[in-house]
């Protein structure tokens, strides 16, 4: 699902399992690549919904960072609202726990993701303006970021794209931008990059080809249309 529409909007209950390219991209991977995680897909949307809000033309490596960074925080305030509901189909605790992990990899750093959301954000929208669209599509190094994700949970031969291979390929190569927000911390993105590595690293050897995974968007149902959070 490339063509992003407003990222307000409830997920679509059609069942169709997220894929890591677009409709009209021209590849075969998508036929052999892993599926994105629950958590991994709610922060694209999210990215989108950065995207939009600054009226940027693409979804950049800077917003999808920022969606993976607030998942957790956008999560729990869904589930404060009463917007967050099982039907039955997946255990919503992995799904916090896929954010939570993500929260303490960067804590390990003394980051908060909540202020690195908020300084990551100034810093994208310096020198940003435009009119917002109704359909964000990812910019070409964006689609690059997620397939080196892909190709991480193939290495590490995991079945799904989770938030930590998406943030290990966003730190891969951080650009000028992602840079210079992680250094107002005092943080070398380098530094960061290796460290999340290693906690990935050590997050997929523990998982098993055999576990049970919940796959595609159709499990959650958000009642209402807020990823504005």
């Amino acid at each position: 699902m490339e063509a992003l529409q407003h990222p307000w909007y409830a997920l679509q209950p059609s069942g169709a399992i997220p894929s890591l390219h677009g409709n009209g991209e021209d590849t075969n991977e998508a036929i052999t690549m892993p599926t994105l995680s629950q958590g991994a897909y709610i922060a694209w949307q999210l990215a989108a919904g950065e995207a939009m809000h600054i009226g940027q033309r693409y979804i950049e490596n800077e917003d999808v960072f920022i969606g993976v960074c607030k998942l957790g925080t956008w999560l729990r305030s869904m589930k404060q609202r009463g917007r967050l509901v099982p039907n039955g189909k997946i255990d919503l605790r992995a799904l916090f726990t896929e954010a939570e992990t993500v929260e303490e990899a960067l804590q390990t750093f003394a980051l908060s993701h909540a202020i690195l959301v908020n300084t990551v954000r100034t810093v994208v929208e310096k020198g940003t303006a435009g009119q917002p669209k109704r359909i964000m599509h990812r910019s070409k190094a964006c689609k690059m970021s997620f397939q080196r994700a892909a190709a991480l949970a193939v290495a590490a031969q995991v079945e799904e794209v989770h938030c930590l291979h998406v943030l290990v390929a966003l730190l891969e190569r951080p650009g000028a931008l992602l840079t210079r927000a992680v250094g107002i911390f005092g943080v070398n993105v380098k530094e960061l990059h290796s460290g999340i590595v290693a906690i990935t690293s050590a997050l997929d050897a523990r998982q098993t080809r055999a576990e049970s995974k919940a796959k595609g968007v159709s499990h959650l149902i958000y009642v209402g249309m807020d990823f504005d959070t």
